[in-house]
């Protein structure tokens, strides 16, 4: 009797050889095996005819290394993504009350313009999230952003008590979090941050010498020693903070040393972590030399787990997962593609993507909700990716889905996540660790 002729090798196993063993990977499930040879030909080996070995065949077809021939794995990967981005349970809310900022990091990609969220602009946000609540959103997540969004923290407090209200009398799950230079911090707002659980990143790019040099006021001045001081007082507060240090060649030897002044502060609920620096709106020229291959970076990410300092999961960063892992339940590359996600600037304009703010060209603008600029919505709702002669061939399609949207239409760049490098790093250091 043949027990796998109706089966084939699935196109989104992932392999390579560790010493007299096959690693296999499935990029879809999750699965890993490690095969001898004999036992790897089952999965190019069709039909079996041997009896002993229909244990194994079934093993391989239920952690998803063997697919039934006439399944179409790219079909079905389509809709579990389609179905994902298209859910109306989930609803993602990034609000930049200004775009002005206190400072003149060269590498920021933003349009600082002069303005202020007007308080016709704040009430059409809180009857979106309304909105939203009553089409059946079980989860409002909502980020604040700018520019800095400390320098009208008036704003923040009042939209956040509302939302916050709002949810808790619709028993909807509410998650605030926010993204800040750290400069204004004080004892008072993280009061704030913390009677309403608002978890908060914040930048250091290296120690001193480093981070002032590219992280500095407008008038010029060091922002190092400020920020420093002012997250320290999250110590014995309940507020999850997450230190994020954009690197390159320049300041990557900083990282350890930070870690180590992070661990310093004797705050279990403050993490750092790493970001690759990247070149979309670089003022000075002279420094994209020391802007970071992909290849680097997996360097550098590797370096760090294997010294220790690279010590969490992906999952555990709320804002951000630009950490060189591979998150077990991705089933899109991030929150620009999904339908019920969408960026607010201080106008009202309404972007899929936060490197878009500020940006004229938007989806429409929330005091005209009916205007839809339907050609830049669809760059990011549309499923090109699985058209791509590119992307549709590719055995990380399950872990990226294409990458970043904004590189591919803006800078023309495929976003590639991963590597053949990246993943085999990937396996050795997290999963493969202890054997």
């Amino acid at each position: 009797m043949n027990y796998k002729e109706n089966l084939c090798a699935s196109k989104f196993n992932f392999s390579y050889m560790r010493g007299d063993k096959t690693v296999v990977y499935n990029t879809f499930t999750k699965a890993l095996v490690l095969l001898d040879s004999e036992t790897l030909l089952l999965l190019s080996d069709m039909p079996c005819t041997d009896e002993n070995k229909i244990d194994n065949v079934m093993a391989l077809k239920e952690n998803g290394f063997l697919v039934n021939s006439d399944f179409d794995e790219l079909k079905y990967l389509k809709y579990y993504n389609t179905k994902v981005r298209f859910a109306n349970n989930y609803f993602s809310l990034t609000i930049a009350p200004t775009l002005q900022c206190n400072f003149d990091c060269p590498y920021c990609f933003e349009n600082k313009r002069a303005g202020v969220m007007s308080e016709a602009v704040q009430n059409a946000i809180i009857k979106l999230v309304n909105k939203k609540i009553d089409e059946g959103v079980r989860t409002v997540e909502v980020t604040w952003y700018g520019g800095e969004p400390l320098l009208f923290f008036d704003i923040i407090e009042r939209m956040t008590v509302e939302i916050h209200a709002i949810c808790a009398e619709s028993k909807v799950k509410c998650k605030i979090g926010m993204i800040s230079n750290g400069y204004l911090l004080n004892e008072s707002i993280i009061d704030f941050l913390e009677k309403y659980d608002i978890a908060y990143q914040v930048t250091l790019d290296g120690l001193q010498s480093n981070h002032d040099r590219r992280r500095y006021l407008k008038g010029g001045q060091g922002t190092y020693q400020k920020i420093v001081e002012n997250i320290e007082l999250f110590s014995g507060r309940k507020v999850n903070v997450y230190v994020r240090m954009n690197v390159d060649k320049e300041n990557q030897s900083d990282y350890e040393k930070l870690s180590r002044l992070i661990d310093g502060f004797g705050n279990p609920r403050m993490i750092l972590y790493p970001s690759v620096t990247e070149n979309i709106n670089e003022r000075k020229k002279d420094r994209i030399k020391n802007y970071m291959s992909s290849s680097s970076y997996d360097d550098f990410i590797a370096k760090t787990r294997k010294s220790g300092v690279f010590k969490f999961a992906s999952t555990e960063l709320p804002i951000s997962n630009d950490v060189g892992s591979v998150p077990n339940d991705r089933c899109f590359f991030c929150a620009a593609e999904l339908d019920n996600s969408c960026v607010i600037d201080e106008k009202g304009n309404v972007y899929k993507c936060w490197d878009e703010v500020g940006k004229e060209e938007c989806c429409f603008n929330i005091l005209y909700p009916y205007k839809i600029n339907y050609n830049h919505v669809e760059k990011y709702m549309g499923d090109h990716v699985f058209d791509d002669p590119k992307c549709s061939k590719c055995v990380f399609l399950p872990l990226c889905f294409g990458g970043c949207k904004f590189h591919r239409y803006y800078l023309n760049q495929y976003a590639c996540s991963y590597t053949d490098k990246s993943l085999i790093q990937y396996i050795e250091n997290c999963l493969l660790s202890s054997n």
